[in-house]
């Protein structure tokens, strides 16, 4: 594109100069855009620092593609930008929930990001939550709601007909009172 020595009339600058000075301009908004909401942190790794001015790239280009899929999108920059770190996170958060020899105050803050327990198989057998192991009553039955298993002398079994579970319509109603 610049193989030959020209220059600029009115600068006497080469066209090298003047093509790089008129194109700048998109460099320096990302170097600001970097500087007002970055992920990087004081680190003596030089690759941790390639590694965080690359996540803010990431992160202003993933913005850029939301903005243009989602014109009529309000969200700004900052608050997106927080919503994918957390995103991003989300499976070594629901990981970490998990640990049980972190300490207290991680545990409270990873709390929010765990994972509901799955309910019990209903073929596994084991202790009733009320009875305790002591007296060794063993159900498959699990509470509906808690999930947790109940024997026999602690929980309910209701019993409801078709009619009750599925109400008649007007219509038959109708045809009773006749």
């Amino acid at each position: 594109m610049h193989g030959d020595n020209v220059t600029d009339e009115g600068t006497g600058k080469p066209n090298q100069i003047m093509d790089y000075n008129a194109t700048k301009g998109g460099v320096d908004t990302v170097d600001l855009m970097c500087a007002r909401c970055s992920t990087s942190r004081n680190t003596r790794r030089w690759p941790m620092v390639v590694f965080f001015r690359l996540l803010d790239l990431a992160a202003i280009n993933s913005y850029k593609i939301f903005k243009a899929n989602n014109p009529d999108s309000t969200i700004v920059r900052r608050i997106y930008t927080f919503n994918l770190a957390l995103s991003l996170m989300r499976e070594n958060l629901n990981y970490r929930a998990t640990i049980a020899s972190l300490p207290k105050e991680i545990k409270v803050f990873l709390e929010k990001y765990k994972q509901p327990a799955e309910p019990n198989p209903p073929s596994q057998s084991r202790a009733c939550v009320l009875c305790g192991k002591r007296k060794n009553n063993r159900t498959s039955t699990t509470c509906c709601q808690c999930g947790n298993h109940v024997c026999k002398n602690h929980s309910t079994k209701t019993v409801q007909c078709n009619s009750c579970v599925q109400p008649e319509s007007d219509d038959q109603e109708y045809f009773e009172d006749v």
